[in-house]
């Protein structure tokens, strides 16, 4: 029960920060362009076109090592901040312990975060992000399911 609170203040905290990061610390970027032009700009619905964007430039040796680094730390960034996502909220809510559960779960908020950063045109909607997203939530899934198998000698 004592384990169960610290996760779930730990939680708390993780999605406050979270919330911070993608929300409420771009406030000082708001984009004042029309909101017509805003879509048109920041949008992607096409699934992986800047992944593959990100790649062409990775591989491009013409390009300026602080293209690259930004290319890096974004895809790196949509993966590895989402890890825990993974592995609290099948702590916390014991639904969430069902992977089909949890994917319907992390594919809804995530999908919900770009539907609000472009609403709020705060940062941009992208399909890529939603898939990089959820692809750390289920290494954090799975990392967490193995570990919990080892603990119970499985």
């Amino acid at each position: 029960m004592r384990r169960r609170k610290i996760t779930a203040a730990l939680f708390a905290v993780y999605t406050a920060a979270m919330l911070y990061l993608l929300f409420f610390g771009r406030l000082v970027r708001y984009d004042p362009l029309p909101y017509g032009e805003h879509i048109e700009r920041y949008t992607n619905f096409i699934p992986l076109q800047t992944l593959e964007r990100f790649m062409r430039l990775l591989t491009n040796r013409a390009v300026s090592p602080a293209l690259v680094r930004s290319a890096l730390i974004n895809l790196a960034g949509n993966v590895i901040l989402f890890i825990p996502v993974g592995l609290f909220l099948p702590s916390v809510f014991e639904r969430q312990k069902n992977v089909f559960v949890f994917m319907f779960t992390a594919l809804l908020c995530f999908a919900a975060v770009e539907g609000l950063q472009l609403a709020l045109r705060l940062g941009s909607c992208d399909v890529d992000d939603v898939i990089l997203n959820f692809a750390g939530a289920l290494i954090g899934f799975i990392a967490a399911r193995v570990i919990i198998m080892k603990k119970e000698g499985k």
